[in-house]
């Protein structure tokens, strides 16, 4: 396919879904790449990430929609079906492009690549889509053809149906549906204001006073999906940074200023939860993670925001801690499922399997196993995850209390479902006797 038969954003979205739904790559970094390498205007951008995002997002009901209308779905070429599936979405939920447009080069990418005979029947397909109009959005039309309710929930809601099964079975219909509802929207746009610089507490303020502002707790600010309440100087200088308004509310919840010190974040990926314990004053922190490129990020960022440099280094938390001197605290940012956050990481839906379940839990386990293990006595344990399902929550904790009388639950909790974040944490602190 050559790159002049079509346009930019929707080559970048186009091959950004294509590498995340058929590598390990997760859909930021797929779209990261392309919009650096095919050097796209603020414009392209905007619609490459909504492209990609919402495809993603509503995956199951777009393909719903396209097998109304194909006469042999199952032998459609999966290039052929990305293709249609992301015109698809413009022609449904894109009002402000035009229906030529998605129809146009959707149909001229699959001659490039398919010849004239596939280009006819996506033309045909993407009018008959275009034709139906509001009925594309109406559930009625997805209930056509499913098997049972959780068939069409899973359709409609664009979920896997062991997910839909999962949540039906631990939370019931009403959570459920508020899950599965949350999922297919957009997420909040959340910042973390920098409370280690001057100036602060104005900046909370000015911020929580705009009008697209659903949500200010401390230093956590949360706004409607797509605004841009700061503009790029404001990060540039350490002043606030993008962080999940969920991810920090969690963390809150545990009262890390109440917690002995050195801190160990155990599990710290790119350290968004180290620095923000620095930010407030919670010293000193130790950072670990398997992965060397999460950790470089760590130095780089705390000279941004004007913090001292984070002590890191290479470790598994599944295993015994590398340490000279006990913590006082273990975070453990748990490796997860992620269940509580597909809006935001859509791709993920579509690449876990019920099967991956076994082997997460095992390795949660490992993990609280060595955090206890390496506490000094009257030390905390604090546990989080970004998932929803009782095996990688409540029921590691409990079983973590059944094997060790020495550790006691001093507080847990999970994000509510009625919350306007899209997004969904648990969270517990264990203290050791």
């Amino acid at each position: 396919m050559t790159a002049d038969r079509i346009p930019p954003a929707r080559r970048a979205a186009l091959e950004a879904v294509s590498k995340s739904l058929n590598t390990s790559t997760d859909v930021q970094a797929a779209l990261d790449t392309q919009i650096t390498a095919r050097r796209l205007a603020p414009r392209d951008i905007g619609l490459a990430t909504e492209l990609t995002y919402g495809y993603l997002r509503l995956k199951s009901r777009l393909d719903a929609l396209l097998d109304h209308f194909l006469r042999a779905p199952g032998k459609l070429p999966a290039r052929v079906r990305l293709i249609l599936g992301l015109a698809a979405y413009e022609l449904s939920y894109l009002d402000r492009v035009p229906a030529y447009a998605s129809v146009n080069w959707a149909v001229d990418a699959v001659k490039a690549d398919f010849g004239q005979g596939l280009s006819k029947m996506a033309n045909g397909v993407l009018r008959s889509v275009e034709r139906l109009g509001a009925d594309a959005l109406n559930p009625d039309f997805f209930r056509q053809g499913s098997r049972d309710e959780t068939g069409f929930l899973s359709r409609y809601y664009s979920c896997p149906r062991w997910i839909v099964e999962l949540w039906l079975g631990e939370r019931g219909r009403e959570a459920a549906l508020a899950l599965l509802q949350a999922q297919i929207v957009p997420p909040a746009v959340s910042l973390r204001v920098n409370a280690a610089k001057s100036g602060a507490q104005a900046l909370r303020d000015e911020l929580a006073a705009k009008p697209e502002c659903l949500s200010a707790n401390g230093w956590t600010l949360a706004f409607a999906p797509g605004s841009r309440p700061v503009e790029d100087s404001v990060l540039i200088q350490g002043l606030v940074s993008r962080q999940s308004a969920a991810s920090q509310l969690a963390l809150a919840a545990l009262e890390p200023a109440g917690w002995p010190t050195p801190v160990w974040d155990c599990c710290c990926g790119r350290g968004g939860k180290a620095l923000s314990l620095i930010e407030k004053g919670i010293a000193p922190v130790w950072a670990s993670d398997v992965t060397f490129a999460r950790l470089r990020q760590l130095p780089v960022e705390s000279r941004r925001l004007g913090l001292p440099a984070v002590s890191t280094f290479l470790a598994r938390a599944d295993a015994p801690a590398p340490l000279a001197a006990q913590p006082g605290t273990v975070l453990v940012d748990a490796p997860c499922s992620g269940l509580g956050v597909l809006s935001r990481r859509p791709d993920s839906k579509w690449k876990r399997s019920p099967t991956d379940l076994p082997g997460l839990t095992a390795l949660q386990s490992g993990i609280l196993e060595h955090a206890l293990a390496a506490l000094r006595p009257g030390g905390r344990l604090a546990y989080i995850t970004c998932t929803v399902n009782r095996a990688e929550n409540e029921e590691r904790i409990e079983m973590l209390l059944r094997e060790h009388s020495g550790a006691r639950l001093l507080l847990s909790g999970a994000s509510p479902l009625d919350w306007p974040l899209g997004e969904f944490f648990f969270h517990a602190l264990i203290g050791r006797e």
